[in-house]
């Protein structure tokens, strides 16, 4: 069986997402390919994804309202931008002949449907896999022509089907957390090893971007007298690395070799509300503080009503607020609830099952 993932790189989720199902997939006898849609057919959706990269980097109000514009105005509902992008959509699967289409970005439906309705060939079967938890995620997730669309909660679920009068075929599994996540964990003190971390540690993620304003969060934990170890995350920011690291007190690293390892070695863990870095805490069962602030994407949105709507971790809204939070879940204050969300397996079966069937 041929699969081909398709994806885009705005952000780093949907790109995790794919490399989790092409693992899960490929340990079934799949040979799978992943494609950064936008790279490879759109020059003007690739500079939009880049532009949105940028600004998460630099200024997170400015990305939420670019996100917002996104929402608003979907570009794969140009026709247009379709038809330009579809055939050069189409000339891809015509080469790779997949038969399976795996659609994991909620911007790509429109030039991959074109493709296939210009084609004579057989065409392949289509899923979308969904990565936004709760009410935020993009109505354009949705489509009715795809054979399946995997959806990760209930309540991503009701959010995208409420007022829908189409025919979508939807079943909710959970989200494609990739196995390191989930099996042949090392304990916390193995992970802390591997990452020369001794005692108590609090751990600000940067994501792949590194955003400047994890440097005031950074400002509030140092002035609170923790007693912690300080540890940020800063991606691919060499920027915010070189600040971070010139403040006494803290520890600044630069692209990590494990993410799970950082995560399980954090005592408590402060990030912005990403769909699957918050899949992934769960997973691991670690304590963690929510970031929402300065700005939370129109996409992320559900993700903190998510975190709420289980009581899965603090959310801070003030800067200020950020070190009380975390000394309360270094106190144990809070208790650590959990969902079942890691499904990477369960929506790999259903994929081969799609093209089985």
């Amino acid at each position: 069986m041929r699969v081909e993932l398709l994806t885009m790189d705005g952000g780093n989720g949907t790109m995790s997402a794919c490399a989790a199902l092409a693992e899960a997939l490929s340990r079934r006898g799949a040979s799978c390919h992943t494609t950064d849609l936008m790279r490879e057919a759109s020059g003007l959706g690739h500079i939009l994804a880049r532009a949105y990269n940028l600004l998460l980097s630099t200024d997170l109000g400015l990305a939420s309202a670019y996100m917002g514009v996104a929402h608003a105005m979907p570009i794969d509902r140009v026709r247009a931008f379709n038809e330009l992008s579809g055939a050069r959509v189409m000339s891809l699967l015509l080469e790779t002949r997949p038969d399976l289409v795996v659609i994991v970005s909620p911007w790509l439906s429109g030039m991959v449907f074109t493709a296939l309705g210009a084609m004579h060939s057989r065409t392949p079967r289509v899923a979308t896999v969904v990565v936004d938890l709760d009410e935020g995620a993009p109505r354009s997730w949705l489509d009715d022509r795809a054979d399946l669309t995997v959806l990760p909660t209930r309540e991503c679920a009701d959010h995208l089907l409420r007022d829908h009068d189409g025919d979508a075929r939807t079943e909710v599994f959970g989200m494609p957390v990739h196995r390191e996540f989930c099996a042949d964990l090392p304990s916390r003190e193995e992970a802390k090893r591997r990452l020369g971390l001794v005692g108590r540690t609090v751990t600000v993620l940067g994501g792949r971007e590194g955003g400047m304003f994890n440097l005031r969060l950074l400002e509030n934990l140092r002035a609170s007298d923790l007693g912690c170890e300080l540890v940020i995350q800063c991606g691919a920011n060499d920027r915010l690395r070189r600040r971070a690291a010139a403040m006494d007190g803290v520890r600044a690293l630069g692209l990590v070799p494990s993410m799970r390892d950082l995560m399980l070695a954090s005592d408590v863990v402060v990030t912005k509300p990403g769909a699957l870095t918050v899949a992934e805490l769960v997973t691991l069962r670690s304590r963690f503080v929510l970031n929402a602030h300065p700005a939370v994407m129109p996409q992320e949105r559900g993700n903190v009503q998510f975190v709420k709507r289980h009581r899965l971790a603090p959310v801070c809204t003030d800067p200020g607020e950020l070190p009380e939070l975390v000394s309360s879940v270094l106190r144990q204050e809070r208790p650590v609830a959990s969902v079942d969300i890691a499904a990477t397996e369960a929506i790999a079966d259903r994929l081969v099952g799609l093209v089985g069937g």
